[in-house]
């Protein structure tokens, strides 16, 4: 007879956690108990690791409940179960005790703990979640000296009314950025909010005493209030760049602030591009210019896209930019630099005259080809009605199909403009002829 034995196959691990909180709902203060339970069936494990991470707002108090031979490490917010390897099949529990802290923002604490172990092909994980109630409502505004509100910091919601703040280090501000351009406000050793020295536009404040006020509402509309005096002292220099059309109008003021600039200067004003095209970035040409200042410190950019103060594009022309600057200490410096704007990138496949009816106070008319396909030069006569060609103060833009032509001091009257328009190699692409009113 013949006896056929069957092997007997090993059984294979199965591993379950499972984690609770002995309060789903707790205030400032409460400690909380929490547990993770490991079950283990079918076989042994091995390394089997288990941590767990605090959320902010929550202190490690103390281990306790945990299985014989388990090593423990808690670092700031991070927990840690070295269990015994093997572990055996069986129901293990790991406990421990937090305590929420005594100023804490309502909301939702959840904490995640997560196992592993040898074999296992993706880590175990479980979380709990334990409610905060945000009984006060905080509001931090920050007073000049008039007494009127110049910046609000983002409400928040707190378990419990705010009722002592501490500045950090300095209650000065004394720069825009780095060191010394911050006020942290700070309750029991958290941080609930942060001045810069702004208001609520963003733009520096002036120099001056500052009360910082801290007002906690309760649901039923007490309120508790408490403030800390704060100074801004900083020295700033001003940039202001006042944006004219030809016709002496303002379209547009750009500003900008620079810190720490005692006795410090403006030196030089470069444009990126000599020409732009609002809205449209074409061969050799941009959207926006880059307005690049120049200072006996950090230089500063400012952006313009062609728009006015109304932010609508501006009408193509030339058009000044007056720098002035002002270090705050009585001292002064004024530059002032030109910048062609154009309409588009020019009518597809012809050249435009931008604008074709000149005035006193509109002189200079420029012709665009940068719509034409390989154009990259264009060379312009000007002839009266009667054919007679005429002194033409003609000025190119190297490598771009864009001329400029300065009416002043001709006639009123109609003119032609003959273009050629040409190509890398110098070669003719195209003629065209416009025609341009002088007006006096």
């Amino acid at each position: 007879m013949t006896v056929t034995l069957t092997p007997t196959s090993t059984p294979v691990a199965g591993v379950t956690m499972a984690k609770h909180v002995s309060e789903t709902t707790a205030q400032a203060g409460a400690a909380l108990i929490y547990s993770i339970g490991i079950t283990v069936t079918g076989n042994s494990v091995s390394n089997m690791v288990v941590t767990d991470t605090l959320p902010t707002g929550l202190t490690f108090v103390a281990f306790e409940t945990i299985p014989a031979g388990t090593v423990t490490a808690a670092n700031s917010q991070n927990l840690k179960w070295t269990l015994p390897s093997p572990l055996a099949p069986g129901t293990y529990q790991l406990t421990y005790q937090a305590q929420v802290n005594s100023a804490v923002a309502g909301g939702t604490f959840t904490n995640n703990a997560q196992l592993i172990y040898t074999g296992l092909a993706a880590a175990i994980t479980s979380s709990v979640n334990v409610q905060i109630p945000g009984l006060f409502t905080v509001n931090i505004n920050i007073y000049n000296s008039a007494g009127e509100v110049v910046k609000t910091i983002p409400v928040q919601s707190y378990s419990q009314p705010i009722n002592s703040i501490k500045l950090s280090t300095s209650n000065l501000i004394t720069t825009l950025q780095g060191p010394g351009s911050i006020i942290d406000v700070y309750y029991n050793g958290i941080l609930i909010g942060t001045w810069d020295g702004s208001n609520n536009s963003g733009n520096p404040v002036e120099n001056g005493n500052y009360v910082i006020k801290v007002d906690s509402t309760s649901n039923s509309g007490i309120v508790t209030s408490v403030q800390q005096q704060a100074t801004v002292n900083r020295q700033l220099s001003n940039i202001t760049a006042t944006i004219y059309n030809s016709a002496g109008e303002v379209v547009r003021t750009l500003y900008n602030v620079v810190s720490d600039a005692i006795d410090s200067q403006m030196t030089n004003v470069n444009l990126n591009s000599s020409v732009i095209t609002p809205g449209v970035v074409t061969s050799g040409n941009t959207s926006t210019l880059r307005i690049i200042v120049n200072t006996s410190g950090t230089p500063v950019t400012l952006i313009w896209d062609g728009t006015n103060n109304s932010a609508t594009v501006v009408k193509p022309g030339t058009y000044t930019i007056q720098l002035h600057w002002d270090n705050g200490q009585g001292q002064t410096t004024d530059i002032s630099r030109t910048v062609v704007v154009l309409a588009g990138a020019g009518a597809s496949g012809t050249v435009v005259a931008e604008p074709n009816m000149l005035s006193p106070g509109q002189m200079t008319t420029t012709f665009n080809g940068t719509g034409i396909a390989n154009a990259t030069a264009l060379s312009v006569k000007i002839y009266t009605i009667a054919g007679q060609m005429v002194p033409a103060m003609v000025s190119q833009i190297p490598g771009i199909a864009i001329a400029q032509w300065n009416a002043a001091g001709m006639a009123s009257g109609l003119y032609l403009a003959v273009i050629e328009v040409q190509n890398a190699n110098g070669g003719i692409i195209q003629t065209q002829t416009l025609k341009i009113l002088v007006l006096h």
